[in-house]
This record gives C-alpha cells, sequence and structure tokens, in this order.
C-alpha cells in the first residue's frame, strides 16, 4: 500500500455541490512528483494546498500530518498509483454519509488492475455485502479486508482524527481500522465502482515476495488484534497463525533466507 506519493482529498459535505480542498503531501519522492505537485498547486491556490514537509515521514506519519491538516467534514485518501473512475465517486459518499448517520465510514467497489500482467478483475470478496457492515462480516471473510484498499473510502474526520496512535503502528492498514471504526459506528458499503487499485510490482505489498508478503499480513494482522473486540479475537489470531505457518513453509524451502536472517 505504501506509495511516496500520497494525495489525500479532504471533502467537505457536499463534495462536487460545494466546498472542498485537495491537500496534496508528497513523501520524499525523487521521480519529478514534487514538481508536478508544486506547479497544479500554484495554478489551483483557492483549491489545492501543497503540505508536504520535504522529507520522509514515513506511511504513518504521513498520514496522520494529511489528516491534522484536513479541514473538512470528510475525508477521501488518494494514494500516487491509484485513481478514481467515477467523478461523483465522493459525492454519491459524502451523500451516503448524511443520510446514514450511523456510518463511520463507506467504501465501494474497487477494480484491482494488475500493471505487471495488463489485467483488470473486481473483488469478489465485496459481491452481496449489506448496506451497512458490522466487525463480523469483516471476521468472516478470510483476509479480513473487505474494503480492500484506502481508495474505495470516505471517512469522517472526526473519527480519523480521535483514532489513538496505536492504530499507526506497525503502518495504518485497512484491516485494523475496520475494527476501531466498528467500535464507534458502521461502515457503510455502496455496490457501485468507482476506482481503481493499481497493483504496482515496485511498491512495498505488490513488489514484496512471498515471504515479505507473510510477514507484512502478520504485522497488520497483529495490529488489527488490539482493535478487534473480544468475540473476533480468536479468529484473528487464526489468521495470524495461518500466515505464519504460511511464512515458515516458504522458509522451509529456501533456507538460505533463514542463514541472512541469522536463524
Amino acid at each position: 500500500m505504501l506509495l511516496l506519493s500520497l494525495v489525500t482529498f479532504c471533502p467537505f459535505t457536499g463534495v462536487g455541490r460545494g466546498t472542498h480542498e485537495i491537500l496534496l503531501a508528497n513523501d520524499g519522492s525523487s521521480d519529478g512528483t514534487a514538481r508536478i505537485m508544486a506547479r497544479y498547486a500554484v495554478r489551483y491556490p483557492t483549491r489545492i494546498r501543497n503540505i508536504s514537509t520535504g522529507g520522509n515521514l514515513g506511511v504513518s506519519a504521513n498520514y496522520q500530518h494529511c489528516f491534522r491538516e484536513a479541514a473538512g467534514n470528510h475525508i477521501a485518501i488518494l494514494e500516487g498509483d491509484d485513481y478514481w473512475t467515477d467523478p461523483d465517486k465522493n459525492a454519491r459518499q459524502a451523500d451516503f454519509l448524511a443520510s446514514q448517520p450511523e456510518a463511520g465510514a463507506v467504501f465501494s467497489r474497487i477494480e484491482l488492475f494488475d500493471m505487471a500482467k495488463n489485467s483488470r478483475r473486481v473483488q469478489q470478496r465485496q459481491e452481496n455485502l449489506p448496506l451497512l457492515l458490522a466487525d463480523e462480516h469483516f471476521a468472516r471473510n478470510q483476509h479480513l479486508n473487505l474494503t480492500a484498499n484506502f481508495s474505495s473510502i470516505i471517512f469522517r474526520r472526526s473519527l480519523l482524527l480521535g483514532s489513538p496512535l496505536s492504530i499507526y503502528h506497525p503502518r495504518l492498514s485497512e484491516i485494523a481500522l475496520a475494527f476501531y471504526l466498528d467500535r464507534i459506528r458502521k461502515i457503510g458499503f455502496m455496490d457501485k465502482v468507482m476506482g481503481v487499485y493499481r497493483l504496482n510490482p515496485s511498491s512495498v505489498w505488490t513488489g514484496a515476495d512471498q515471504m515479505g508478503q507473510r510477514e507484512q499480513a502478520i504485522a497488520t494482522r497483529a495490529g488489527a488484534l488490539a482493535f478487534a473486540r473480544p468475540v473476533h479475537q480468536a479468529v484473528v489470531r487464526q489468521r495470524m497463525l495461518d500466515k505464519q505457518q504460511q511464512l515458515e513453509a516458504l522458509q522451509a524451502q529456501n533456507p538460505q533466507t533463514l542463514k541472512r536472517q541469522g536463524g
């Protein structure tokens, strides 16, 4: 999920029909992103704010920085490789939250674009979901993740600002955030594809080898365990154990990895 260029959209109520702002936060990339962002901020000074710090904060600290700077009632996140296909995505989701006060966030269906294979697919796990979800829906999914990617979601800003610092460790993840939000409000779902999540072979997750992905999966599920209700903690632990067993099987196939790690 971690990309060097992070674009955070912080819409006010009624996005597309009211006032909104666009916050750009570049996390130390060296590919010309900073120059492009600066150019857009100058061109649209009343709409775009470049809040980059000039260094590499790391993904979690950059998220926190963006959330603090946001002025709107709702926040939508768009990372550098991903994009929205529905121009009314934020407006539709803001309207949903206005009509569903018990929802703290809402996500839509998302298309996955595998850049290495030049192929596209939708997430089967997002089929036949109810209008409002609770933690049991996420716990029943083998991945513990129904949202797939932050770019499909819009949040109430107050919930993000009120989130504990521990949710950012080891990194902010869709899984931990879903279990945290459920303790406060439900999570809405819109059965419409509104964006694309690019599986970039150079990204932290997609670009990792199988062992690296298992290690990341264990860490994110450990983070989610801290926020899961007691009734779901056994399921989260089992998912962690599944990933640990997969990791050990891969390590057994590649003993040189263990030697490099000092095992």
